[in-house]
């Protein structure tokens, strides 16, 4: 608990650069995470814990996601506040194409004012209850997959309820995939995509273009 991480450079890690578990009040700050992660590995992780966060860092080559963050409680609802804000997430999903600038699950977690582009495959992807997706700017994202989104959710729960997706600014959402038997680009792409069973969900406020 009650510990920062600040101006730090993280390189050269085979799995995931920075892990905390069951944490509170820690903070990576003004770092930098670059060439780590293998297949499963991810730049900054936060599992469980509480008012968690990321702020100012760089992070860009990683094998998986630039951060993942998770935290709360699903029976009580009880947030975690952890948060991802004011990243630069740059060529996540180097060796795992399903890698994203952040991974974001749990209950009452937030990602803010981050800059994400040059992913695989999203900008965002998010599961479970009460999060806050706010004010992102996320460009050329899914370059190497298709039906997708620059902010996407999957799920199949309609107790996963509550998140509100708002003010995020996303262009060139491009995919990648095949149509009449060729490869073609852009390809079955959305800006924000709520996929399936995904409900409970408000969106407003944001921009799409392009």
């Amino acid at each position: 608990a009650n510990i920062t991480f600040r101006g730090l450079i993280f390189e050269c890690s085979e799995g995931t650069a920075v892990s905390m578990t069951g944490a509170e009040n820690c903070l990576i700050a003004a770092s930098v995470v670059r060439n780590v992660g293998d297949y499963n590995g991810t730049g900054i992780a936060i599992n469980g814990g509480k008012h968690n966060g990321v702020v100012g860092c760089d992070i860009h080559h990683v094998g998986r996601d630039g951060i993942s963050l998770n935290g709360g409680n699903r029976d009580t609802l009880e947030p975690a506040e952890n948060f991802a804000e004011n990243n630069y997430l740059h060529h996540t999903g180097v060796f795992y194409k399903q890698g994203v600038g952040v991974s974001l699950s749990g209950v009452g977690n937030r990602v803010s004012r981050n800059l994400v582009h040059d992913c695989p495959r999203f900008g965002i992807v998010w599961g479970g209850n009460d999060h806050i997706i706010e004010l992102n700017h996320i460009r050329h994202v899914n370059l190497e997959t298709a039906d997708c989104g620059g902010i996407y959710c999957w799920q199949v729960d309609w107790t996963k309820r509550g998140t509100e997706i708002r003010y995020n600014y996303l262009h060139d959402i491009v995919g990648f995939g095949q149509e009449g038997g060729h490869w073609t680009s852009p390809h079955y792409n959305w800006g924000i995509y709520l996929d399936d069973g995904t409900c409970g969900t408000h969106v407003h406020g944001n921009i799409v273009a392009r």
